[in-house]
C-alpha cells in the first residue's frame, strides 16, 4: 500500500477503504462521462452521413433524370414493335 495513503489515513482519520472507494467512484463517474462523449460523437457522425447520403441519392436521382429526357416523352411502342417486326421479317429465314 502506499506511504503517503497511509499517512492520509492516520492523519485525518480516514479509512482505507473509504479512499479507495472515493477513488473507484471518481474513476466510473470518469468513464461515464467519456463513454457519454463518444456516444454523441457516434450520433453526430451518423446523422452527418445520413445527410450526406440523402444528398448523393436525391442529387443522382435528380440528375439522371434531367440527363434522360426521353423519359418524359410520350413512346408509341406498337409502332416501334411494328417497325421491328417488318425489318425482322425480310432477315429471318424459318
Amino acid at each position: 500500500m502506499c506511504t503517503w495513503l497511509r499517512v492520509l489515513s492516520r492523519c485525518f482519520g480516514i479509512k482505507m477503504y473509504d479512499i479507495f472507494r472515493h477513488v473507484e467512484i471518481s474513476l466510473v463517474l470518469l468513464s461515464f462521462q467519456i463513454l457519454e462523449d463518444w456516444r454523441y460523437i457516434a450520433m453526430v457522425i451518423d446523422r452527418l452521413q445520413l445527410y450526406i447520403f440523402l444528398a448523393v441519392t436525391i442529387g443522382g436521382t435528380v440528375g439522371i433524370l434531367i440527363n434522360a429526357p426521353h423519359i418524359f416523352q410520350y413512346v408509341d411502342q406498337a409502332q416501334i414493335i411494328d417497325a421491328l417486326k417488318d425489318s425482322q421479317n425480310g432477315e429471318l429465314n424459318y
